[in-house]
């Protein structure tokens, strides 16, 4: 049920993406998906999302989601917002080491 996905540009490694199929629920979960910092800024990020998108609807998942925090791009949040994510919760947690 785990799934690896990669982007490519001219036969270039542009980005990568994992996602698990929980079939239970009948839903995909985004488990992180990625652009190599010298394509980042170039809109692959969003074709990559939109395809990610494209191909999960047409398994008929009842729900496709991510986990995003603030580690990820600065741009993430407003690429899935974009694309018709919403936010489910917020949480803030305090890592001590």
């Amino acid at each position: 049920n785990l799934e690896t996905g990669i982007i490519k540009f001219n036969n270039e490694l542009i980005g990568f993406y994992e996602q698990e199929f929980h079939e239970v629920k009948n839903e995909i979960e985004l488990i992180q998906m990625g652009i190599l910092k010298e394509y980042q800024g170039k809109k692959f990020g969003t074709f990559l999302l939109e395809h990610i998108i494209h191909e999960a609807f047409k398994k008929n998942v009842e729900r496709l989601w991510v986990h995003t925090c603030s580690l990820d791009h600065k741009h993430a949040l407003d690429n899935y917002i974009s694309k018709g994510f919403k936010t489910f919760k917020e949480e803030t947690i305090n890592f001590t080491f």
